[in-house]
């Protein structure tokens, strides 16, 4: 007696992974590598990875695939499911992305300020253009520096640059901001006789107007007159 036994292959039924299963994955350069991840609801379902969307040899099968990329670029895989009895033949597209820090200098200041010089609207040069800009003056959030409330000295103005990616980085410089000179007036007179001569004061500065000469004023004719002192102190003139 002779038996026949026949094998039949059933078709496979497994399907390819979905959108909601597997998503792409977006992270910064420099950030904690994030790994490509299966998310299936049948914990016996496993991803099998790939770089070719047909044949091909596995990169790794596994739902959380570590795909060693470093470089700021745009990379595409193609993961499958193994149900336990059979690979899927279809295969879903994944895409990883690793963006680029985006730059950002500030621009438009100065290295130093007299105090009382124009306030500043804060600038800066960014890549890429579009983003979020967030200025602070000595930690404080602004939209302009201005000597004239700024500190005395030394001021620390950053610039924080977040691009659409949700990349970030950053620029600081510091501003030096110069006092004017303390002028005190009080012991010159405001009056005088025609011919006399009076000494001005105080004599660091310059005195200038009619009558002047030098640090001292006189007038041979009645009448108002007007003089003016100047005096400077690291180049800030008052």
């Amino acid at each position: 007696t002779v038996y026949t036994i026949t094998f039949v292959q059933e078709p496979c039924t497994a399907e390819a992974p979905t959108t909601e299963e597997v998503k792409n994955v977006s992270y910064c350069w420099g950030d904690e590598a994030q790994n490509l991840v299966a998310m299936f609801g049948n914990k016996s379902h496993n991803a099998v990875w790939y770089d070719v969307q047909t044949e091909g040899t596995p990169l790794f099968i596994g739902n959380s695939f570590k795909h060693g990329k470093t470089d700021v670029g745009m990379y595409t895989f193609y993961v499958a499911r193994n149900d336990g009895t059979c690979e899927s033949e279809g295969r879903l597209e994944v895409t990883l992305t690793i963006n680029a820090i985006p730059s950002c200098a500030i621009t438009g200041l100065k290295s130093s300020y007299c105090s009382n010089e124009d306030a500043v609207t804060l600038s800066a040069e960014v890549q890429p253009s579009e983003g979020v800009k967030i200025f602070m003056v000595n930690g404080e959030t602004a939209t302009q520096f201005d000597p004239a409330t700024a500190s005395i000295g030394k001021n620390t103005i950053s610039c924080q640059y977040i691009d659409n990616n949700s990349c970030r980085t950053s620029d600081e410089i510091e501003v030096t901001v110069k006092a004017l000179p303390t002028i005190n007036l009080s012991s010159m007179p405001t009056t005088a006789c025609v011919d006399e001569s009076i000494s001005l004061t105080p004599t660091k500065g310059t005195w200038s107007g009619t009558g002047v000469a030098g640090t001292t004023f006189s007038s041979a004719s009645t009448g108002p007159f007007e003089i003016t002192y100047t005096e400077e102190n690291n180049g800030c003139p008052a």
